[in-house]
């Protein structure tokens, strides 16, 4: 009879423990709420920031400052840091550039609170002009929705693309502008602050002015004049930028010292856009907010 083969017992290693890294902090600083063209609010937005594990958000509402008790209220809420900034809308040689704004004062009554007043104005009545055009084109439009939005803070295109959708005069936002609001958009002068104007009011309401999305096609003069405006950053990650563009954008900050930010430019209705898709880490914020003047 042949005798089994015994079985060693095998020592077992104990595993070494190695400590865990702690996640980064993350911050999405390009957001949208109902106060301008976003589809959720400010405590929404706090309650979803906390959902995406994201550390804080910066409100960037178009041409209308956050309200900072709304604003500290939704972060204890929910335990993140929500940021004042705001995104104004400009011109400059003959091009729409959106800017944005972060850091500045919110206790007082500032230069940029001056320069959102005069910009808004303006907005309400490019808004009217559209609300006439449309109906110029036999679009009946629901007077008790048209009188909620004007209420709402900042009125803008993208409002009036959703009340089409839904009056069933376009089956997609993509649609109302292309059908509806673009042609109408073509024979009204640019809603805009001069840019240089609007990077000057961020600056002494103390804070840092950052260039939103920036378009293609700029050339090399036009990044250098550019350069000469007191710029702090640009946002080199945003929405659907190709990554060429990107890496270009990555080079003109590094070539004229400008902070690199990123935002998700989230509004709630995109099917390829979520927050935080973009965001930027604790260093890379205090970066951009150790830019801050001293405003006397």
């Amino acid at each position: 009879m042949t005798a089994g083969r015994s079985r060693r017992s095998k020592k077992s290693t104990p595993h070494r423990m190695f400590p865990m890294a702690a996640p980064p902090e993350l911050y999405d600083l390009h957001v949208h709420s109902t106060r301008s063209d976003g589809l959720r609010s400010v405590m929404e937005l706090a309650h979803l920031a906390s959902l995406c594990g994201l550390a804080g958000i910066a409100i960037t509402d178009h041409d209308i400052l956050p309200d900072p008790v709304m604003l500290a209220d939704a972060g204890r809420a929910r335990g993140v840091q929500m940021l004042p900034g705001i995104e104004i809308s400009t011109v400059w040689n003959h091009r729409r550039l959106h800017l944005l704004g972060y850091g500045f004062e919110t206790s007082s009554r500032t230069p940029l609170h001056e320069l959102c007043d005069e910009v808004l104005a303006a907005r309400h009545e490019r808004w009217e002009k559209l609300i006439e055009g449309l109906r110029a084109k036999n679009v009946k439009l629901d007077d008790t929705a048209l009188a909620r939005l004007r209420h709402q803070g900042s009125p803008g295109r993208k409002h009036l693309a959703r009340e089409l959708v839904r009056l069933r005069r376009a089956s997609s936002v993509r649609m109302a502008f292309d059908k509806y609001l673009s042609p109408l958009d073509a024979d009204l002068s640019p809603i805009g602050i001069d840019l240089a104007r609007a990077i000057q009011a961020i600056h002494d309401s103390g804070g840092v002015a950052v260039l939103a999305h920036p378009p293609t096609g700029m050339t090399v003069d036009e990044w250098r004049a550019i350069s000469l405006l007191g710029l702090d950053g640009i946002e080199t990650r945003f929405g659907k930028v190709a990554n060429a563009h990107r890496r270009f954008l990555e080079d003109r900050s590094k070539e004229y010292g400008w902070v690199q930010t990123a935002g998700s430019d989230y509004h709630g209705d995109g099917t390829r856009n979520h927050l935080g898709l973009h965001s930027v880490d604790r260093l890379g914020l205090d970066d951009l907010l150790a830019r801050k003047p001293q405003v006397v």
